[in-house]
């Protein structure tokens, strides 16, 4: 009994959630439907149409460390149920009033069990369509120190949204629906195609959404990466082997790919799924089964962010050359490979009229440069020395502009590349900040109104 205790499994109601839609999965559901109240603080009922129980099984489910899903100790080794300790039940009606209405063969009826605190109050044959129906009330009623730590009913049914969310993605060819009171907040039909899952989950996305994978090791990684609006953090959600995770090896994998400056990844949303063999990952390390260990955590950790960057790769797509500007000295040198693709006639970068004189080599370095054979020693051109200057900004003393974009600046400890772009944002930045500080800033009503989709967790909040 101790290999398979599973300790407090009941931290909120979105860990009942969690722990029903699991037992129907693997009593192999192809419809879940999940209704809270108060965010499941005074209801959640999961009701499925898998397998069912018999009566003497629905009663043996309720009994401490009984479970069906494994038969020897050998199989906590290579765990291929979501949901094996059979602790969820007991745990969820020793702290709550609990129904358990099941029937594996509708023919023969089923039963409905009554459990309060639990002590099993009833037993009686009930009619149900084959599959099995939870229905959860009054959350920790007879614990009062664990029901005031419970949060606020939106923040709670929050944490349930996002349970389903990980479910319903882990398994798209499942129908799942969620209602709160009179709303319905899900309403995913079943689907071959993870993206469409995604969409009807997080119908916000306007973009593509993009599919990249990666096999090594025995490692299978593959994922889904719709772009955000470029602000804000990108959500994440970890699948390995089916199973909504937290680890933060994979967490740190993504991050250092979607942390790199230039990759979008604001506001994106990723979904990452990891197979791995079941006898290489442990999941049975933390009570709840929110995280896993895995046995080559760094080939793991490798092939994940290389599956990672080819997928961020894929969303920006591909730039075309439309042009290849050559010195003449270049040129000259000798004939090189010819260039491909469209070729457009456009300004040259070189043509367009500077910002300002240039301050460190003079005027004669707008004149064109001569061939590196008749560079001085120094590396630069004859005739044209560097003139010593004090810092003429505050970042330092001003020595030329690169491509209209950047400022080539340098201080005592080097080269001081500034974006003009960002610099300007950052003065008017400041601009409202003062006017807000010390007067009324200017505003101006939209000509037509903006439309803005908020989720029921923003709406709450």
């Amino acid at each position: 009994m101790n290999r398979i205790a599973a300790g407090e499994v009941v931290e909120r109601p979105s860990s009942a959630v969690k722990e029903l839609i699991e037992n129907s999965l693997d009593a192999e559901a192809r419809r879940i439907d999940i209704e809270l109240a108060a965010g499941g603080r005074s209801l959640v009922r999961v009701a499925d149409d898998g397998g069912g129980m018999e009566p003497d099984d629905a009663l043996l489910a309720l009994e401490r460390h009984a479970t069906s899903k494994i038969t020897s100790a050998a199989d906590l080794e290579h765990i291929a149920s979501f949901g094996f300790r059979g602790e969820a039940l007991p745990a969820m009606a020793a702290v709550s009033r609990l129904v358990l209405l099941t029937a594996a063969n509708p023919v023969e009826g089923g039963v409905r069990i009554t459990v309060e605190g639990g002590r099993i109050l009833g037993v009686e044959p009930a009619a149900r369509p084959r599959g099995t129906t939870v229905e959860v009330r009054d959350l920790f009623f007879n614990t009062p120190a664990r029901r005031k730590f419970l949060r606020a009913p939106e923040t709670e049914l929050r944490h349930a949204q996002e349970a389903v969310w990980g479910a319903a993605l882990a398994h798209p060819e499942v129908e799942f629906t969620l209602r709160h009171g009179s709303r319905t907040l899900i309403e995913a039909a079943p689907t071959t195609d993870p993206g469409q899952r995604l969409r009807d989950l997080w119908g916000r996305l306007e973009g593509p959404v993009h599919r990249f994978e990666e096999l090594a090791s025995g490692v299978e990684v593959w994922g889904l990466l719709a772009a955000g609006g470029g602000a804000g953090k990108p959500t994440l959600t970890l699948i390995v082997n089916g199973r909504p995770v937290r680890d933060r090896l994979l967490v740190g994998a993504v991050r250092r790919v979607l942390g790199v400056p230039g990759t979008g990844a604001g506001g994106a949303r990723v979904v990452l799924f990891v197979t791995v063999p079941a006898d290489e990952v442990d999941v049975n390390v933390h009570p709840t089964k929110a995280e896993v260990r895995f046995a080559r955590a760094g080939s793991i950790f490798a092939v994940v962010e290389r599956a990672l960057r080819a997928g961020v790769a894929a969303s920006q797509g591909h730039v075309g050359v439309r042009r290849v500007e050559t010195p003449q000295w270049v040129a000259e040198s000798g004939p090189g490979p010819e260039p491909t693709g469209e070729v457009a006639a456009i300004e040259p970068p070189g043509s367009r009229r500077p910002l300002f004189s240039h301050p460190a080599w003079g005027e004669e370095a707008a004149e064109p440069v001569a061939p590196p054979a008749t560079w001085r020693a120094g590396g630069h051109p004859a005739g044209a020395g560097a003139r010593a200057a004090a810092p003429d900004t505050p970042f330092g003393r001003l020595i030329g502009q690169y491509r209209s974009s950047f400022l080539l600046l340098e201080d005592d400890w080097g080269l001081v590349i500034v974006d003009q772009h960002v610099a300007h944002e950052r003065v008017l930045f400041d601009r409202i900040r003062g006017r807000l500080a010390g007067e009324t800033a200017p505003s101006q009503r939209l000509l037509e109104p903006l439309l803005c989709e908020l989720d029921e967790a923003a709406v709450d909040a």
